[in-house]
């Protein structure tokens, strides 16, 4: 994409990559297997988010571009459910959960548009480390609201992408 990053900026999203590492220290009983998962994932999500950003700065209009995305995936959803389950239980799943799904669709619509909008406005490794804070949210609802109980490592890794943020914030 032609982006450069500054010294501090590259240190930021190095670090929060760090901070999301830690959190393999945590969960290390799923072995080989887990980790070779775990890694292609990684590898998905970063192939994903290069088109994405590659694709909203090409389309010129992040929105069209997000709404454009976001029109294919319902229709292939509701296409194997329907192959797979039948019309009448797709049917009856969509009116009782209506309300739910489009509240819900409309966040991850959102959520996903504002990431590619930034991404038209910033460097995509950046916006794709920022992306990685989620991680903090999920900690602190699950501290907070859940109730769970929270190792040394989760607290570990979330002051590790607390710091890559800050270090970003300086950038």
């Amino acid at each position: 994409l032609g982006e450069h990053l500054t010294p501090t900026a590259m240190a930021g999203v190095l670090v929060i990559s760090a901070g999301v590492l830690t959190l393999a220290l945590e969960s290390r009983r799923g072995g080989r297997h887990a980790i070779l998962l775990a890694l292609a994932n990684a590898i998905v999500i970063a192939t994903y988010t290069f088109v994405d950003g590659a694709g909203a700065r090409v389309s010129g209009n992040a929105i069209s571009y997000t709404l454009w995305m976001a029109l294919l995936p319902p229709v292939l959803l509701f296409t194997w459910a329907i192959a797979r389950r039948g019309t009448a239980p797709v049917w009856n799943h969509v009116r009782r959960n209506w309300a739910r799904g489009l509240f819900g669709g409309a966040g991850s619509i959102a959520s996903y548009g504002l990431a590619l909008w930034a991404m038209t406005k910033a460097p995509v490794a950046t916006v794709a480390a920022l992306r990685e804070t989620a991680i903090l949210f999920a900690l602190l609802i699950s501290v907070f609201i859940l109730k769970e109980k929270a190792s040394i490592w989760r607290y570990l890794a979330g002051a590790v992408i607390a710091g890559g943020v800050l270090i970003l914030k300086l950038a």
